[in-house]
C-alpha cells in the first residue's frame, strides 16, 4: 500500500492538515481511550472512511503510519554515494575548474600584494586559440589555459598556432593535486614579446581517422612537450612572469 494514495493519507491531509504526528497521536488516543475521549473529526472524516469500524480503522491506521514513518527515516539515513571527479570523463568541467581556481589564486595574490587590479575578459567563441585575456600594468596577455592532475602522465599539450598573432601571448599549465592545491608551468616570453616560435614542434593529429584509418594533421595545432614548459615556484612567480615586477 502506498501512503500517498491511501485512505489514511487522505484523512491526514483533510483532518490533520497533513501532520502525520498529530494523526498518529489521535490514533493512539482513540485505541487506548475510545471514541468519547477524542474530538470528533466530523463529516469530512465520515465521507472518506464510510461505515467501516472506527476502532479497527484506527488500529490499522497506526500500523500504516508507523511503517511510513520508518520507511522515511530509513530513506533519510541513506548516505549518497561519494562523487569522484573523473578527469577523462568530466574534462570540460575539470578545465573550467582549473581556470577558476587559477584566477582566484592570481587575484588573491595580487590584492594581498597590493598590485594593480587585473582586468579579465574572455572570447565569445573558442576559435582564436586563447581562453583568457588578462590586462595589468599596461601588459595584455592572451593566455591559453591547460590543465592536468598531479598524478596524470601528460607529456605534452596541444597549443593553437593563432597565439603567435598576439603580442605577449603565452600558455599557463595548471596542475591540480588531490587537495586542489595548484602548481604552475609556463610557456611564453617576457611581457611585450611574442610566444616562442612554434614551427619546430610537430603538428597534432585528429583523433579520428578517415576511411583508410589515416589520421590527418591538424595544421593549426602544435604539440608542445612538457620539457618546454618552465616549472614555477608559486603564483607569485607566475604573476611576475605575466606582468613583470
Amino acid at each position: 500500500m502506498k501512503w500517498e494514495t491511501s485512505t489514511y493519507s487522505k484523512v491526514c491531509i483533510a483532518c490533520f492538515d497533513g501532520s502525520i504526528t498529530r494523526m498518529l497521536q489521535y490514533a493512539k488516543d482513540y485505541i487506548a481511550k475510545g471514541s468519547t475521549s477524542v474530538q470528533p473529526l466530523g463529516k469530512t472524516f465520515r465521507d472518506i472512511v464510510g461505515t467501516r469500524n472506527r476502532k479497527n480503522w484506527w488500529t490499522q491506521a497506526s500500523v500504516v503510519i508507523n511503517k511510513y514513518i520508518g520507511s522515511q527515516t530509513k530513506t533519510d539515513n541513506i548516505s549518497p554515494k561519494p562523487f569522484r571527479l573523473d578527469r577523462s570523463y568530466h574534462s570540460g568541467y575539470f578545465e573550467k575548474l582549473a581556470e577558476h581556481l587559477f584566477l582566484a589564486d592570481l587575484l588573491k595574490h595580487s590584492i594581498k600584494a597590493q598590485k594593480p587590479l587585473i582586468e579579465i575578459s574572455k572570447p565569445e567563441a573558442d576559435i582564436f586559440g586563447y581562453d583568457l585575456v588578462l590586462t595589468c600594468n599596461r601588459v595584455i596577455r592572451h593566455i591559453q589555459v591547460k590543465s592536468s592532475t598531479s598524478t596524470g602522465k601528460v607529456q605534452y599539450h596541444k597549443i593553437h598556432e593563432n597565439l603567435k598573432n598576439y603580442p605577449s601571448a603565452c600558455v599557463v599549465w595548471i596542475v591540480i593535486d588531490e587537495k586542489f592545491d595548484l602548481e604552475y608551468r609556463f610557456f611564453g616570453n617576457t611581457p611585450g614579446e611574442p610566444i616562442p616560435d612554434l614551427s619546430e614542434f610537430h603538428y597534432a593529429q585528429h583523433t579520428k581517422g578517415n576511411a583508410n584509418g589515416e589520421k590527418a594533421l591538424r595544421k593549426n595545432i602544435r604539440k608542445i612537450p612538457k620539457s618546454k614548459f618552465e616549472k614555477l615556484a608559486d603564483i607569485k612567480e607566475l604573476e611576475t612572469k605575466l606582468f613583470g615586477k
